[in-house]
Protein backbone atom coordinates (compact mmCIF):
# COMPACT_ATOMS: atom_id res chain seq x y z
CA UNK A 1 0.00 0.00 0.00
CA UNK A 2 2.80 2.42 0.93
CA UNK A 3 4.56 1.66 -2.34
CA UNK A 4 1.40 2.52 -4.29
CA UNK A 5 0.95 5.78 -2.34
CA UNK A 6 4.59 6.70 -2.99
CA UNK A 7 4.27 6.05 -6.73
CA UNK A 8 1.03 8.06 -6.83
CA UNK A 9 2.74 11.06 -5.21
CA UNK A 10 5.69 10.74 -7.57
CA UNK A 11 3.34 10.70 -10.56
CA UNK A 12 1.56 13.81 -9.26
CA UNK A 13 4.88 15.64 -8.78
CA UNK A 14 6.09 14.46 -12.20
CA UNK A 15 2.98 15.82 -13.96
CA UNK A 16 3.20 19.06 -12.00
CA UNK A 17 6.85 19.48 -13.05
CA UNK A 18 5.94 18.85 -16.67
CA UNK A 19 3.25 21.55 -16.51
CA UNK A 20 5.70 23.91 -14.77
CA UNK A 21 8.37 23.34 -17.45
CA UNK A 22 5.75 23.99 -20.13
CA UNK A 23 4.70 27.25 -18.44
CA UNK A 24 8.31 28.38 -18.04
CA UNK A 25 9.18 27.59 -21.66
CA UNK A 26 6.15 29.38 -23.09
CA UNK A 27 6.23 32.38 -20.78
CA UNK A 28 8.09 35.69 -20.90
CA UNK A 29 8.11 35.52 -17.07
CA UNK A 30 5.89 38.60 -16.73
CA UNK A 31 2.91 36.44 -15.84
CA UNK A 32 4.80 34.20 -13.41
CA UNK A 33 5.07 34.57 -9.67
CA UNK A 34 8.45 34.46 -7.94
CA UNK A 35 7.25 31.29 -6.19
CA UNK A 36 6.75 29.58 -9.57
CA UNK A 37 10.17 30.68 -10.81
CA UNK A 38 11.92 29.49 -7.65
CA UNK A 39 9.89 26.29 -7.67
CA UNK A 40 11.17 25.56 -11.17
CA UNK A 41 14.77 26.37 -10.21
CA UNK A 42 14.53 23.98 -7.27
CA UNK A 43 13.23 21.14 -9.45
CA UNK A 44 16.56 21.21 -11.28
CA UNK A 45 18.38 20.03 -8.16
CA UNK A 46 15.68 18.36 -6.04
CA UNK A 47 14.26 15.20 -7.69
CA UNK A 48 10.84 13.67 -6.97
CA UNK A 49 9.75 16.17 -4.32
CA UNK A 50 7.24 19.00 -4.11
CA UNK A 51 9.41 22.13 -4.24
CA UNK A 52 6.56 24.62 -3.80
CA UNK A 53 6.76 24.71 0.03
CA UNK A 54 10.54 25.17 -0.16
CA UNK A 55 10.13 28.07 -2.60
CA UNK A 56 7.70 29.69 -0.16
CA UNK A 57 10.14 29.24 2.72
CA UNK A 58 12.94 30.86 0.71
CA UNK A 59 10.79 33.89 -0.11
CA UNK A 60 9.51 34.13 3.47
CA UNK A 61 13.13 34.34 4.62
CA UNK A 62 14.75 36.45 1.87
CA UNK A 63 11.66 38.39 0.61
CA UNK A 64 12.63 38.51 -3.11
CA UNK A 65 14.07 36.10 -5.65
CA UNK A 66 17.01 38.47 -6.15
CA UNK A 67 17.82 38.21 -2.45
CA UNK A 68 17.64 34.42 -2.68
CA UNK A 69 20.33 34.36 -5.37
CA UNK A 70 22.41 36.95 -3.48
CA UNK A 71 22.19 34.99 -0.20
CA UNK A 72 25.34 33.26 0.95
CA UNK A 73 25.70 29.49 1.15
CA UNK A 74 25.45 29.30 4.96
CA UNK A 75 22.15 31.23 4.95
CA UNK A 76 20.65 29.02 2.25
CA UNK A 77 21.34 25.71 3.95
CA UNK A 78 19.54 26.96 7.06
CA UNK A 79 16.28 26.82 5.11
CA UNK A 80 14.32 23.61 5.59
CA UNK A 81 14.51 21.53 2.42
CA UNK A 82 17.68 23.18 1.11
CA UNK A 83 20.61 20.79 1.29
CA UNK A 84 24.23 21.34 0.45
CA UNK A 85 23.89 20.47 -3.25
CA UNK A 86 20.84 22.69 -3.77
CA UNK A 87 22.55 25.62 -2.04
CA UNK A 88 25.56 25.14 -4.33
CA UNK A 89 23.20 24.93 -7.31
CA UNK A 90 21.57 28.26 -6.41
CA UNK A 91 24.96 29.95 -5.97
CA UNK A 92 26.18 28.50 -9.28
CA UNK A 93 23.10 29.86 -11.06
CA UNK A 94 23.70 33.34 -9.61
CA UNK A 95 27.21 33.26 -11.10
CA UNK A 96 25.78 32.08 -14.42
CA UNK A 97 23.27 34.95 -14.47
CA UNK A 98 26.06 37.42 -13.73
CA UNK A 99 28.19 35.98 -16.54
CA UNK A 100 25.26 36.20 -18.94
CA UNK A 101 24.60 39.88 -18.06
CA UNK A 102 28.23 40.89 -18.45
CA UNK A 103 29.11 38.71 -21.46
CA UNK A 104 27.80 41.37 -23.82
CA UNK A 105 30.98 43.33 -23.12
CA UNK A 106 32.97 40.65 -24.94
CA UNK A 107 30.99 40.75 -28.19
CA UNK A 108 32.78 41.34 -31.48
CA UNK A 109 31.25 44.80 -31.79
CA UNK A 110 32.93 46.73 -29.00
CA UNK A 111 30.80 49.30 -27.15
CA UNK A 112 31.83 52.93 -27.59
CA UNK A 113 31.79 55.03 -24.41
CA UNK A 114 31.90 58.82 -24.65
CA UNK A 115 29.45 60.25 -22.09
CA UNK A 116 28.71 59.68 -18.38
CA UNK A 117 25.45 57.97 -19.40
CA UNK A 118 27.44 55.62 -21.67
CA UNK A 119 29.74 54.81 -18.75
CA UNK A 120 26.80 54.13 -16.43
CA UNK A 121 25.09 51.88 -18.99
CA UNK A 122 28.32 49.94 -19.45
CA UNK A 123 29.13 49.41 -15.77
CA UNK A 124 25.60 48.82 -14.48
CA UNK A 125 25.48 45.09 -15.43
CA UNK A 126 28.68 44.59 -13.44
CA UNK A 127 27.50 46.47 -10.35
CA UNK A 128 23.71 46.22 -10.10
CA UNK A 129 22.29 44.25 -7.17
CA UNK A 130 25.71 43.90 -5.55
CA UNK A 131 25.53 43.99 -1.75
CA UNK A 132 29.19 44.99 -1.28
CA UNK A 133 31.30 47.60 -3.03
CA UNK A 134 33.22 46.54 -6.13
CA UNK A 135 35.67 48.55 -8.23
CA UNK A 136 36.10 48.16 -12.00
CA UNK A 137 38.35 49.62 -14.68
CA UNK A 138 37.39 49.82 -18.37
CA UNK A 139 40.24 50.02 -20.89
CA UNK A 140 39.39 52.10 -23.97
CA UNK A 141 40.96 52.57 -27.38
CA UNK A 142 41.68 55.98 -28.89
CA UNK A 143 38.20 55.73 -30.47
CA UNK A 144 36.60 55.16 -27.04
CA UNK A 145 35.92 51.47 -27.75
CA UNK A 146 36.00 49.13 -24.76
CA UNK A 147 38.90 46.68 -24.92
CA UNK A 148 38.43 45.06 -21.52
CA UNK A 149 36.60 45.61 -18.24
CA UNK A 150 38.30 44.19 -15.15
CA UNK A 151 37.35 43.88 -11.46
CA UNK A 152 40.15 45.48 -9.45
CA UNK A 153 38.67 45.48 -5.96
CA UNK A 154 35.99 43.90 -3.74
CA UNK A 155 35.17 45.27 -0.30
CA UNK A 156 32.37 45.64 2.24
CA UNK A 157 29.00 47.42 2.23
CA UNK A 158 30.68 50.82 2.60
CA UNK A 159 34.30 50.48 1.48
CA UNK A 160 36.51 48.86 -1.13
CA UNK A 161 40.25 48.36 -1.47
CA UNK A 162 41.82 48.58 -4.92
CA UNK A 163 44.13 45.76 -5.92
CA UNK A 164 46.92 47.85 -7.44
CA UNK A 165 48.92 44.85 -8.82
CA UNK A 166 45.81 43.71 -10.73
CA UNK A 167 45.28 47.25 -12.03
CA UNK A 168 48.89 47.56 -13.16
CA UNK A 169 48.76 44.13 -14.81
CA UNK A 170 45.55 45.11 -16.62
CA UNK A 171 47.08 48.33 -17.92
CA UNK A 172 50.31 46.71 -19.08
CA UNK A 173 48.47 43.80 -20.72
CA UNK A 174 45.77 45.70 -22.59
CA UNK A 175 47.67 48.98 -23.14
CA UNK A 176 44.60 51.27 -23.19
CA UNK A 177 44.65 54.72 -24.73
CA UNK A 178 42.37 55.92 -21.93
CA UNK A 179 40.59 54.56 -18.87
CA UNK A 180 37.26 54.88 -17.08
CA UNK A 181 36.86 53.62 -13.52
CA UNK A 182 33.66 52.86 -11.61
CA UNK A 183 32.43 51.47 -8.35
CA UNK A 184 29.12 51.10 -6.53
CA UNK A 185 27.52 52.33 -3.32
CA UNK A 186 25.03 49.68 -2.13
CA UNK A 187 23.45 52.18 0.30
CA UNK A 188 21.57 54.03 -2.48
CA UNK A 189 23.57 57.26 -2.16
CA UNK A 190 26.11 58.03 -4.92
CA UNK A 191 27.86 60.83 -3.02
CA UNK A 192 31.68 60.41 -3.12
CA UNK A 193 33.41 59.88 0.21
CA UNK A 194 36.86 61.01 1.27
CA UNK A 195 38.30 57.56 0.45
CA UNK A 196 36.63 57.76 -2.99
CA UNK A 197 38.52 60.97 -3.75
CA UNK A 198 41.76 59.48 -2.40
CA UNK A 199 41.32 56.37 -4.57
CA UNK A 200 40.72 58.58 -7.61
CA UNK A 201 43.90 60.55 -6.87
CA UNK A 202 45.88 57.33 -6.43
CA UNK A 203 44.69 55.88 -9.75
CA UNK A 204 45.05 59.23 -11.53
CA UNK A 205 48.67 59.39 -10.31
CA UNK A 206 49.43 55.89 -11.60
CA UNK A 207 47.80 56.58 -14.97
CA UNK A 208 49.66 59.88 -15.32
CA UNK A 209 52.93 58.04 -14.78
CA UNK A 210 51.93 55.63 -17.57
CA UNK A 211 50.71 58.51 -19.79
CA UNK A 212 47.11 57.19 -19.81
CA UNK A 213 44.26 59.71 -19.38
CA UNK A 214 41.59 59.03 -16.77
CA UNK A 215 38.33 59.96 -18.52
CA UNK A 216 35.95 59.64 -15.58
CA UNK A 217 35.17 57.98 -12.28
CA UNK A 218 31.54 56.84 -12.01
CA UNK A 219 29.78 55.92 -8.77
CA UNK A 220 26.60 53.87 -9.30
CA UNK A 221 24.02 53.53 -6.56
CA UNK A 222 20.71 52.00 -7.56
CA UNK A 223 19.20 54.18 -10.29
CA UNK A 224 21.43 57.15 -9.36
CA UNK A 225 25.00 57.92 -10.28
CA UNK A 226 27.78 60.45 -9.80
CA UNK A 227 30.28 61.47 -12.48
CA UNK A 228 33.57 62.97 -11.26
CA UNK A 229 34.06 64.50 -14.70
CA UNK A 230 30.60 66.08 -15.00
CA UNK A 231 30.67 67.46 -11.46
CA UNK A 232 34.14 69.01 -11.83
CA UNK A 233 35.69 66.76 -9.18
CA UNK A 234 38.10 65.11 -11.61
CA UNK A 235 39.62 68.49 -12.46
CA UNK A 236 40.13 69.22 -8.75
CA UNK A 237 41.75 65.82 -8.27
CA UNK A 238 44.16 66.60 -11.09
CA UNK A 239 44.97 70.04 -9.67
CA UNK A 240 45.49 68.71 -6.16
CA UNK A 241 47.75 65.94 -7.44
CA UNK A 242 49.82 67.95 -9.90
CA UNK A 243 50.28 71.09 -7.80
CA UNK A 244 50.09 69.46 -4.37
CA UNK A 245 48.01 72.50 -3.53
CA UNK A 246 46.37 72.42 -0.09
CA UNK A 247 43.63 74.76 -1.30
CA UNK A 248 42.59 72.30 -4.02
CA UNK A 249 42.67 69.43 -1.52
CA UNK A 250 40.42 71.40 0.82
CA UNK A 251 38.02 72.04 -2.08
CA UNK A 252 37.69 68.30 -2.60
CA UNK A 253 36.44 67.80 0.92
CA UNK A 254 34.22 70.88 0.71
CA UNK A 255 32.67 69.20 -2.34
CA UNK A 256 31.87 66.12 -0.23
CA UNK A 257 29.78 68.24 2.13
CA UNK A 258 28.18 70.11 -0.79
CA UNK A 259 27.20 66.89 -2.53
CA UNK A 260 25.51 65.59 0.60
CA UNK A 261 23.25 68.64 0.68
CA UNK A 262 22.53 68.28 -3.05
CA UNK A 263 20.86 64.94 -2.46
CA UNK A 264 18.03 66.59 -0.57
CA UNK A 265 17.81 69.91 -2.42
CA UNK A 266 18.46 68.87 -6.04
CA UNK A 267 17.60 65.19 -6.28
CA UNK A 268 16.98 65.29 -10.04
CA UNK A 269 20.67 66.01 -10.55
CA UNK A 270 21.51 62.50 -9.40
CA UNK A 271 20.84 59.96 -12.08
Amino acid sequence: MKTIEKKTKENIHSKHRQRLRHIIYNSNFDNLTEVQILEYVLTLSIPRKDTNPIAHRLLDEFKTIANVFEADYSSLINIEGIGSETAKHIKALSKLFYYYRTSSTTKTVKPVLTTPKDFVDHFTPFLESKTVEEFYVACLTANSEVVKTILIGTGTQNSVDINMPVLISTLTTHKPNMVVIAHNHPNGIPTPSGPDYNATKKIFDLLSYMNIPLVDHIIISGSKYYSFKAEGALELVEQALRADNAHCSNKLFEMIALNKSKLSSDDNKWG
